[in-house]
């Protein structure tokens, strides 16, 4: 009898043995789990801090481009303003604000739609001045005059547009506006 007492102790020992060794490892495994969730969590916050980083910077750079864009598109548009059809140089004057105004629109990448809308508003005053320049010697006065409606309107609308995104930007300041 004393073997089987014995036999069945050392049984009840070794059960209890590999339960704590299988709890031990539960435990460990638990928290491997535990720890690797935390760091899982820590990378997903770290992205999450870089992402955001990463979009202020787009729109930082963003915003850059749409004020350089209204700048200088302001200055295109108030060159146009002061051109006189007297001066010799009214063609050359033309066609160098209408280059300008290509370049500073295919400059632009931006999704802000009142930019967009500015910089078509302003191509297309430059693009009636220029297509017309030749004719204005040609036309009626009531040709003239209709000529001048129009080309007064398409002036209105771009500096409407205009005002619309030095305002939104607020960049009176830079465009000599105090």
């Amino acid at each position: 009898m004393l073997n089987k007492e014995r036999i069945l102790s050392l049984i009840i020992t070794l059960l209890i043995v590999v339960i704590g060794a299988e709890s031990y490892f539960l435990i460990n495994k638990d928290q491997k789990i535990k720890r690797m969730n935390d760091e899982a969590i820590n990378v997903v916050n770290e992205f999450e801090i870089q992402k955001q980083k990463y979009d202020s910077l787009l729109n930082n750079e963003s915003k850059e481009l749409a004020e350089k864009v209204i700048i200088h598109s302001y200055q295109v548009y108030s060159d146009a303003g002061i051109l006189t059809k007297n001066d010799n140089t009214y063609i050359f004057r033309v066609l160098e604000l209408q280059s300008n105004m290509k370049i500073i629109s295919n400059s632009y990448s931006g999704d802000d739609k009142d930019i967009k809308d500015m910089l078509v508003k302003i191509q297309k005053m430059l693009d009636f001045t220029f297509d017309n320049r030749f004719n204005i010697e040609k036309m009626s006065d009531d040709e003239k005059s209709t000529y001048f409606n129009k080309s007064l309107d398409l002036y209105v609308q771009a500096g409407e547009a205009l005002d619309i995104c030095i305002s939104k930007y607020a960049l009176f300041d830079r465009v000599g506006l105090e």
